[in-house]
């Protein structure tokens, strides 16, 4: 053999030697080697949009609902009739039902409009006949709810807001035809909120105290059991100026 084919094939050897060993001194290029760039292969979506995605998911903020609702307020006060006080206490209980509607502009905040109802019928032991005493109300109010903490299953808040009352007291005293008389009050709420809710249906519990007004201008009186009855007994509402009702109510909404 040669002195030129020794030395060429002993350079071909040390190259076959040291070619690893520079391959691992450079861990950058066998990494690049092993490890193209993503977006040599794919075009990944970030994790973190991902995650915001799934955690947005629609918004619900409307919902639309009824309720079954119970008053407490303090009892009547006719001049026309004497109530039995056994059917009676400090304060009478009226049941009924609700309408009502809430939209959440912001997560904190919330707009909230009711409309509820009651009713309640007393015995009234000054006549020898059977006769009924009944009380039946109407109020609407629009306020605010401030939510204290929200999460996926529901929320906590507390309300105010303002409103007005429709009250009509019933008088169907033995043979005579029904008399009737029917006057407003202004009212003002705060109350506290309870929200259940799924995808669709949301359960609301309220419990509210009013603080309700009644002027003393008169009401509107009609029937026999107001004929030849003093001005005394015809002008002023057989209510108090003031009252406390405190209101509580359970109901099933359609959140959309």
């Amino acid at each position: 053999m040669s002195a030129w084919h020794a030395s060429v094939s002993l350079v071909t050897l040390v190259i076959l030697v040291l070619a690893p060993t520079a391959a691992a001194a450079d861990p950058s290029k066998a990494a690049a080697t092993e490890h193209p760039p993503a977006s040599e292969t794919t075009s990944a979506v970030p994790i973190r949009d991902i995650e915001t995605n799934l955690q947005a998911g629609p918004q619900r903020r409307f919902m639309i609902g009824i309720e079954a609702v119970g008053m407490q307020v303090p009892p009547l006060r006719s001049t026309v009739v004497k109530i039995d006080r056994r059917t009676v206490g400090d304060t009478a209980t009226l049941g009924g039902v609700g309408l009502f509607f809430r939209f959440r502009p912001t997560d904190p905040v919330g707009v909230d409009a009711t409309i509820r109802s009651g009713s309640l019928r007393y015995v009234d032991t000054s006549r020898a006949s059977d006769s009924v005493i009944s009380q039946d109300v109407v109020s609407a109010d629009i306020g605010t709810i401030f939510y204290l903490a929200r999460g996926e299953m529901g929320g906590v808040g507390v309300d105010a807001g303002l409103g007005g009352i429709y009250n009509r007291v019933g008088y169907a005293l033995g043979e005579d035809p029904a008399s009737s008389e029917s006057f407003g009050s202004f009212m003002a709420r705060v109350g506290f909120n309870v929200e259940l809710v799924t995808t669709r249906v949301a359960f609301v519990f309220a419990v509210r105290s009013l603080g309700v007004i009644t002027p003393r201008g008169g009401s509107t009186q009609e029937g026999p059991a107001f004929q030849g009855a003093t001005t005394a007994k015809r002008r002023p509402p057989p209510s108090p100026t003031f009252q406390t009702f405190v209101v509580g109510s359970a109901g099933i909404a359609y959140r959309f």
